[in-house]
Protein backbone atom coordinates (compact mmCIF):
# COMPACT_ATOMS: atom_id res chain seq x y z
CA UNK A 1 0.00 0.00 0.00
CA UNK A 2 3.11 2.18 0.18
CA UNK A 3 3.32 1.82 -3.47
CA UNK A 4 -0.42 3.35 -3.86
CA UNK A 5 0.33 5.66 -1.41
CA UNK A 6 3.32 7.33 -3.39
CA UNK A 7 1.39 6.63 -6.89
CA UNK A 8 -1.52 9.06 -5.71
CA UNK A 9 0.77 11.84 -4.65
CA UNK A 10 2.37 11.50 -8.36
CA UNK A 11 -0.51 11.95 -9.70
CA UNK A 12 -2.35 14.50 -7.40
CA UNK A 13 0.31 15.84 -5.38
CA UNK A 14 0.36 15.94 -1.82
CA UNK A 15 -2.82 17.45 -1.03
CA UNK A 16 -4.48 17.63 2.40
CA UNK A 17 -8.16 17.72 2.44
CA UNK A 18 -8.31 21.10 3.28
CA UNK A 19 -6.85 21.90 0.12
CA UNK A 20 -9.63 20.90 -2.02
CA UNK A 21 -12.14 22.96 -3.35
CA UNK A 22 -15.38 20.23 -2.92
CA UNK A 23 -16.00 18.62 0.15
CA UNK A 24 -14.55 15.53 0.60
CA UNK A 25 -15.35 12.57 3.14
CA UNK A 26 -13.72 9.07 2.99
CA UNK A 27 -14.78 6.15 5.03
CA UNK A 28 -12.97 3.79 6.57
CA UNK A 29 -12.89 1.50 9.35
CA UNK A 30 -11.52 1.05 12.74
CA UNK A 31 -10.10 -2.92 12.45
CA UNK A 32 -10.08 -2.88 16.53
CA UNK A 33 -13.39 -2.03 17.01
CA UNK A 34 -15.61 -2.32 13.53
CA UNK A 35 -16.90 1.44 13.95
CA UNK A 36 -17.09 3.46 11.10
CA UNK A 37 -14.70 6.42 11.08
CA UNK A 38 -15.22 9.25 8.36
CA UNK A 39 -11.82 11.09 7.31
CA UNK A 40 -12.06 14.51 6.60
CA UNK A 41 -8.66 15.92 7.60
CA UNK A 42 -5.17 15.25 7.32
CA UNK A 43 -3.25 13.84 3.83
CA UNK A 44 -5.84 12.65 1.35
CA UNK A 45 -3.47 9.78 -0.30
CA UNK A 46 -2.97 8.67 2.99
CA UNK A 47 -6.88 8.42 3.70
CA UNK A 48 -7.27 6.46 0.11
CA UNK A 49 -4.77 4.34 1.42
CA UNK A 50 -6.40 3.24 4.81
CA UNK A 51 -9.87 3.15 3.07
CA UNK A 52 -8.48 0.15 0.51
CA UNK A 53 -6.65 -1.96 2.87
CA UNK A 54 -8.29 -4.97 3.38
CA UNK A 55 -7.52 -6.88 6.80
CA UNK A 56 -6.36 -10.49 5.89
CA UNK A 57 -4.83 -8.94 2.42
CA UNK A 58 -3.79 -6.19 2.54
CA UNK A 59 -2.17 -4.33 5.20
CA UNK A 60 -4.15 -1.69 6.91
CA UNK A 61 -2.82 1.96 8.00
CA UNK A 62 -2.80 3.58 11.17
CA UNK A 63 -4.10 6.77 11.51
CA UNK A 64 -4.90 8.66 14.77
CA UNK A 65 -3.75 6.08 16.51
CA UNK A 66 -6.86 3.50 14.99
CA UNK A 67 -5.57 0.90 12.56
CA UNK A 68 -7.73 1.58 9.65
CA UNK A 69 -9.69 -0.44 6.83
CA UNK A 70 -12.39 -0.36 3.81
CA UNK A 71 -15.35 1.38 4.73
CA UNK A 72 -16.97 -0.48 2.68
CA UNK A 73 -17.10 -3.07 5.52
CA UNK A 74 -19.33 -0.84 7.58
CA UNK A 75 -20.66 1.34 4.96
CA UNK A 76 -20.53 0.84 1.06
CA UNK A 77 -22.38 3.62 -0.17
CA UNK A 78 -21.98 6.78 3.11
CA UNK A 79 -24.88 8.56 2.03
CA UNK A 80 -25.13 10.57 5.08
CA UNK A 81 -21.39 11.55 5.31
CA UNK A 82 -22.11 12.75 1.79
CA UNK A 83 -24.93 14.47 3.24
CA UNK A 84 -22.79 15.99 6.41
CA UNK A 85 -20.38 17.60 4.06
CA UNK A 86 -23.27 19.67 2.06
CA UNK A 87 -24.65 16.70 -0.56
CA UNK A 88 -27.84 18.44 -1.33
CA UNK A 89 -28.56 14.87 -3.50
CA UNK A 90 -27.06 11.50 -3.26
CA UNK A 91 -26.49 9.68 -6.22
CA UNK A 92 -25.22 6.59 -5.69
CA UNK A 93 -23.63 3.71 -7.75
CA UNK A 94 -24.87 0.06 -7.10
CA UNK A 95 -21.56 -2.28 -8.28
CA UNK A 96 -22.98 -5.37 -6.88
CA UNK A 97 -25.15 -8.02 -9.14
CA UNK A 98 -24.44 -11.56 -7.63
CA UNK A 99 -21.90 -13.37 -9.57
CA UNK A 100 -21.05 -16.98 -8.44
CA UNK A 101 -24.96 -18.24 -7.07
CA UNK A 102 -25.65 -22.01 -6.43
CA UNK A 103 -24.44 -23.42 -10.04
CA UNK A 104 -20.65 -22.49 -8.48
CA UNK A 105 -21.05 -24.81 -5.64
CA UNK A 106 -20.60 -24.25 -1.65
CA UNK A 107 -17.83 -21.57 -2.67
CA UNK A 108 -19.69 -19.80 -4.85
CA UNK A 109 -22.44 -19.40 -2.54
CA UNK A 110 -20.49 -18.36 0.04
CA UNK A 111 -19.34 -15.60 -2.30
CA UNK A 112 -22.39 -14.02 -3.13
CA UNK A 113 -23.34 -13.84 0.76
CA UNK A 114 -20.13 -11.75 1.25
CA UNK A 115 -21.28 -9.42 -2.24
CA UNK A 116 -24.67 -9.09 -0.75
CA UNK A 117 -23.20 -8.23 2.96
CA UNK A 118 -20.83 -5.50 1.64
CA UNK A 119 -23.12 -4.30 -0.74
CA UNK A 120 -26.13 -4.19 1.74
CA UNK A 121 -23.90 -2.42 4.74
CA UNK A 122 -24.91 1.09 6.04
CA UNK A 123 -27.91 0.63 3.87
CA UNK A 124 -27.06 3.53 1.92
CA UNK A 125 -28.29 1.58 -1.43
CA UNK A 126 -31.40 2.24 0.03
CA UNK A 127 -30.90 5.55 0.89
CA UNK A 128 -29.26 7.33 -1.71
CA UNK A 129 -31.60 10.03 -4.06
CA UNK A 130 -30.64 8.26 -7.20
CA UNK A 131 -29.09 5.06 -7.40
CA UNK A 132 -27.33 4.18 -11.30
CA UNK A 133 -27.13 0.01 -11.86
CA UNK A 134 -24.42 -1.05 -14.75
CA UNK A 135 -25.69 -4.02 -16.12
CA UNK A 136 -22.99 -6.57 -14.29
CA UNK A 137 -24.99 -9.94 -15.28
CA UNK A 138 -21.98 -12.02 -15.00
CA UNK A 139 -19.69 -9.88 -13.74
CA UNK A 140 -17.79 -9.88 -10.39
CA UNK A 141 -15.68 -6.71 -8.86
CA UNK A 142 -13.31 -9.37 -7.92
CA UNK A 143 -11.57 -9.69 -11.04
CA UNK A 144 -9.34 -6.27 -11.47
CA UNK A 145 -8.16 -7.48 -14.75
CA UNK A 146 -11.54 -6.66 -16.06
CA UNK A 147 -11.13 -2.88 -14.89
CA UNK A 148 -11.79 -0.80 -18.50
CA UNK A 149 -14.48 -3.02 -18.97
CA UNK A 150 -16.35 -2.46 -15.70
CA UNK A 151 -15.97 1.15 -16.21
CA UNK A 152 -17.25 1.18 -19.98
CA UNK A 153 -20.34 -0.65 -18.39
CA UNK A 154 -20.72 2.24 -15.78
CA UNK A 155 -19.96 4.77 -17.68
CA UNK A 156 -22.94 3.25 -20.22
CA UNK A 157 -25.28 2.89 -17.07
CA UNK A 158 -24.39 6.25 -16.34
CA UNK A 159 -25.18 7.98 -19.40
CA UNK A 160 -28.06 5.91 -19.53
CA UNK A 161 -29.53 7.36 -15.91
CA UNK A 162 -29.40 11.11 -17.05
CA UNK A 163 -32.91 12.15 -18.28
CA UNK A 164 -34.17 9.93 -15.35
CA UNK A 165 -31.94 11.95 -13.02
CA UNK A 166 -32.72 15.01 -14.62
CA UNK A 167 -36.21 14.25 -14.32
CA UNK A 168 -35.82 13.28 -10.79
CA UNK A 169 -33.67 16.74 -10.15
CA UNK A 170 -36.50 18.41 -11.24
CA UNK A 171 -39.23 16.76 -9.33
CA UNK A 172 -37.88 17.63 -5.94
CA UNK A 173 -36.97 21.49 -7.47
CA UNK A 174 -33.16 21.59 -7.50
CA UNK A 175 -31.41 24.48 -8.97
CA UNK A 176 -28.09 23.36 -8.42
Amino acid sequence: MDRLERWLMMLIGDLAFSDLKIPLAIVAMDVETGERVILQDGRLARAVRASCSVPGIITTDEINGRFLADGGIVDNLPVDAARHIGADIVIGVDIFEPYYGRESGLLGSGLTTFETLIRNAGGGVNLADFLIKPCLAGQTFVRFSQCKMLIALGDVAAEASLPSLFKAMNEVGFTG
